[in-house]
C-alpha cells in the first residue's frame, strides 16, 4: 500500500505541479498581451506626436502667412492714405481751376452783357 499511496502522491503533486504550468503559462499570456498593449500605446504616442509636430509646423506657417498679409494690408493702407491726400489735392486744384474758369466766363459775360445793352437800345431806337 506505501507503493499505492506513494503513486498517489506523487500524481497529486503532478497535478499540482500541471496546475503551476498552467497559472505560469497564463501569467506569461498576460505579460505578452500587457506587452503588446505597451507597444501598441507607445505606437500610438509616438504617432500622435509626428502628427502633433506636423499641425505645429502648419500653424507656425500659418501664423507666417498671416503676419505677411498683415503687413502687406499695413503698406496698402498706408499708400491709400497718400492716394487720398493727392486726390484731395487733385480735386481742390481742380475746383479751384474750374472756379477760376467760372469767375473769368462771367466776367466775359458781363462785358458782352454791358457792350449788347448799348447796342440793343441802339436798335430799339431805330425801330
Amino acid at each position: 500500500m506505501t507503493n499505492e499511496r506513494l503513486a498517489k502522491q506523487v500524481q497529486e503533486q503532478f497535478a499540482v505541479l500541471k496546475e503551476g504550468i498552467k497559472e505560469v503559462k497564463k501569467i506569461t499570456n498576460v505579460r505578452k498581451r500587457n506587452r503588446t498593449l505597451i507597444d501598441v500605446i507607445e505606437d500610438l504616442r509616438l504617432d500622435h506626436n509626428k502628427r502633433f509636430d506636423k499641425v505645429q509646423a502648419s500653424q507656425d506657417q500659418l501664423q507666417a502667412q498671416i503676419s505677411s498679409v498683415r503687413a502687406d494690408i499695413s503698406d496698402l493702407r498706408h499708400e491709400l492714405f497718400h492716394e487720398a491726400g493727392s486726390r484731395e489735392t487733385v480735386d481742390d486744384s481742380i475746383y479751384e481751376v474750374m472756379r477760376q474758369n467760372y469767375r473769368e466766363l462771367n466776367q466775359r459775360l458781363k462785358r458782352l452783357e454791358e457792350a449788347a445793352t448799348p447796342a440793343a437800345a441802339s436798335v430799339t431806337r431805330a425801330t
